[in-house]
C-alpha cells in the first residue's frame, strides 16, 4: 500500500501534465491544418529533445550528488550544477526562435515557443533536485499548476477567433512560468544564487564524471527513439510527421508514466545503491516492472476500443483510419519494449553508471537510424516507426545485459535494513 501510494504521488503530477498536453494535441489536431500540426509537433520534439540533453548536463547527476554523504563535497557541486544550469539556459530562448524561424513559424509563435521550451529546462531542474531531496509534493504540486493552466486555456482554442499557433505557444509559455514559481521561494533564490567560483573546473569534473557519457547517451537516444520525426520531416515533409504524430497520441500515458516513474525511482535507487540495500533495489525494479506493465495494458484497451468504435471523435477525416490504427498499433509495441527496459534504464542511472547507458544507446541509435532510413526508402512513411522499434528492441538487449552484469559484480545482496542517508557508504 505505501508503494502505492508513492507511485501515485509520482504520478498524478505527471499525469497532470500530460493529459493536458494530450487534450491541447486533440484540440491542435482539430484546429490546425495537417502542415501546422506537423511543424507544431515536430517543435515539441525539439523541445522534448531539449529536455534530454538538460536530463543529461544538469539533471541526471542530481540523485547521486545529492546521495553523497561527504557535505564538503557535496555542496559545492550541487552550487555548480545550480549555476551552470542558470547560465547555460542564455542560448536556448534565441535558438529554439531560429529554429521555428527556419521552419517557417512566424514570431508570435517562435517567440513565445523558444521562452516555453527555456521555463521548460528550468522547471525540468527543479523537478529533478526535488525529487532528490525527498520532495516529491513540489514537483506534483507544480506539475498540477502546469496541466491546470493549460487546460484553462483550451477554450481560448476552440471557442475564441485566434491564430492557434501563437495561442497555443503562449498558452504553453504561461504554464510553464506558473509551474516553475510552485517551487517556491527558497528553490528560486538558490537557483539565482550569485555563481560560485570555480564554476567552470567543478563543472568539468561532472562533467567527466557522469554528464559527458550520459549527454552521449541521450543523443543516441534520441537518435533511436524519434529518429523518424527527422527522417519523415525531412524527406516527406511535415504533414507525412502529422501522421505520425497523430497516431501516437493515444500511447502518451504509457510514455507519461515511463518519464514519471523513472524520475521518482531513479532518486530512489540512488539512495537504495549508496546503502547497498540489495533487496529493496529489487523490489523497486519489480513494482516499477509491475506498474508499467498495468498501465500499458489498460492503454492498449482505452485504444483499441477508440479506434473500434469512435475514431472519428479523436481523429480528424484528414487522417486514414487504417494508417492510423497501424501507427498505433506499433507505437504500442514500440512503448512496450521501452516499458520493460525502463527499470534497468532508472537503476543504471541511480548508480552513475551512464557509460554502460551510452554505449548501450550507440548501438540501438545506429540500427535505428539505419531502420528507419531503409523503410522509408521501400515502405510508406508510417513504417518508419518499425524501424524505431528494430532500435529499441536493440537498446533494451544490450541494457538488460550491462545491468545484470552490474548487479552481478556489485554483489547486490539483501541489507537488513535500510542505512540513513547520512551514514551510507558511497559507491
Amino acid at each position: 500500500m505505501r508503494q502505492l501510494i508513492s507511485y501515485g504521488i509520482a504520478f498524478l503530477g505527471p499525469a497532470a501534465t500530460a493529459g493536458s498536453q494530450f487534450l491541447l494535441s486533440l484540440v491542435l489536431l482539430r484546429v490546425m491544418s495537417p502542415d501546422l500540426f506537423g511543424h507544431f509537433s515536430f517543435l515539441l520534439v525539439l523541445s522534448l529533445f531539449s529536455l534530454g540533453i538538460w536530463s543529461a548536463l544538469f539533471s541526471a547527476a542530481l540523485p547521486v550528488i545529492v546521495a553523497d554523504h561527504d557535505a564538503a563535497r557535496r555542496e559545492p557541486r550541487l552550487a555548480t550544477l545550480f549555476a551552470a544550469n542558470l547560465l547555460s539556459m542564455v542560448v536556448v530562448v534565441p535558438l529554439f526562435a531560429a529554429i521555428a524561424w527556419g521552419l517557417g513559424l512566424p514570431l508570435d509563435t517562435g517567440l513565445p515557443f523558444s521562452l516555453f521550451a527555456a521555463l521548460s529546462l528550468l522547471r525540468l531542474f527543479a523537478r529533478a533536485h526535488a525529487y532528490a531531496v525527498g520532495q516529491p509534493l513540489r514537483v506534483m504540486a507544480s506539475d498540477l499548476c502546469y496541466g491546470l493552466v493549460t487546460i484553462a486555456g483550451l477554450p481560448l482554442l476552440l471557442f475564441a477567433d485566434v491564430q492557434p499557433g501563437p495561442t497555443a505557444a503562449t498558452i504553453l509559455a504561461v504554464s510553464a512560468l506558473l509551474a516553475v514559481l510552485m517551487f517556491g521561494g527558497g528553490y528560486l533564490r538558490r537557483q539565482f544564487a550569485r555563481f560560485p567560483e570555480g564554476l567552470v573546473q567543478r563543472y568539468l569534473e561532472i562533467w567527466r564524471t557522469h554528464s559527458g557519457w550520459s549527454l552521449i547517451g541521450v543523443l543516441t537516444t534520441e537518435a533511436t527513439s524519434n529518429a523518424h520525426a527527422y527522417v519523415v520531416t525531412l524527406f516527406a515533409g511535415p504533414a507525412a510527421f502529422a501522421v505520425l504524430a497523430a497516431s501516437s497520441l493515444l500511447t502518451r500515458p504509457v510514455n507519461v508514466v515511463l518519464i514519471a516513474l523513472s524520475d521518482f525511482e531513479r532518486a530512489r535507487m540512488a539512495r537504495q545503491i549508496a546503502a547497498r540495500d540489495g533487496a529493496a533495489l529489487s523490489r523497486s525494479l519489480g513494482h516499477f516492472r509491475l506498474a508499467i506493465g498495468a498501465v500499458w495494458l489498460g492503454t492498449a484497451l482505452v485504444l483499441a476500443g477508440v479506434l473500434l468504435f469512435v475514431p472519428r471523435l479523436v481523429f480528424p477525416p484528414e487522417y486514414a483510419l487504417s494508417t492510423l490504427a497501424l501507427g498505433s498499433a506499433l507505437w504500442m509495441t514500440v512503448a512496450l519494449v521501452r516499458g520493460l527496459r525502463a527499470p534497468e534504464s532508472a537503476m543504471m542511472q541511480g548508480a552513475g553508471e551512464f557509460r554502460p547507458l551510452a554505449s548501450a544507446s550507440v548501438a540501438s541509435a545506429l540500427v535505428s537510424l539505419a531502420s528507419v532510413a531503409g523503410l522509408l526508402a521501400v515502405a510508406p512513411p508510417i513504417w518508419s516507426i518499425a524501424g524505431v522499434l528494430i532500435g529499441d528492441v536493440t537498446f533494451a538487449v544490450c541494457l538488460w545485459l550491462k545491468a545484470w552484469a552490474w548487479r552481478k559484480s556489485r554483489a547486490m545482496v539483501p541489507h537488513p535494513g535500510p542505512a540513513p542517508l547520512e551514514k551510507a557508504a558511497p559507491w
